[in-house]
């Protein structure tokens, strides 16, 4: 991926700052946003801080759960969802897999 071409280059405060709703608007327009997307993917959504691609950690959870992709283990050994999502992450349970619980609790 290449980063210079990022449309969040140099903004790095906004990006990883409290106001999510400007770093979203940033992604939208963004030109590398599919090859930032697919590199946020590789790694562990609640590792993940700011905002990739326009989305938060839920919404890389969510993103992972659409595509059918398994979650990426954490690097720091903890519990892999440590909030609700809206999804349950385990293939066995969740509809994405067809499974039947919906919700990660």
């Amino acid at each position: 991926m290449n980063y210079a071409l990022a449309a969040c280059r140099g903004q790095t405060d906004v990006m990883f700052g409290a106001d999510t709703g400007a770093a979203i608007y940033i992604c939208e327009g963004c030109s590398i946003r599919a090859d930032c997307l697919d590199e946020a993917l590789k790694t562990h959504p609640a590792e993940q801080w700011g905002i990739w691609a326009g989305l938060d950690a839920k919404g890389l959870f969510r993103e992972l759960m659409a595509r059918g992709m398994s979650v990426p283990e954490r690097n720091d050994g903890r519990d892999p969802v440590p909030f609700s999502v809206g999804v349950d992450y385990r293939p066995e349970k969740s509809a994405a897999w067809g499974g039947t619980d919906r919700c990660a609790k």
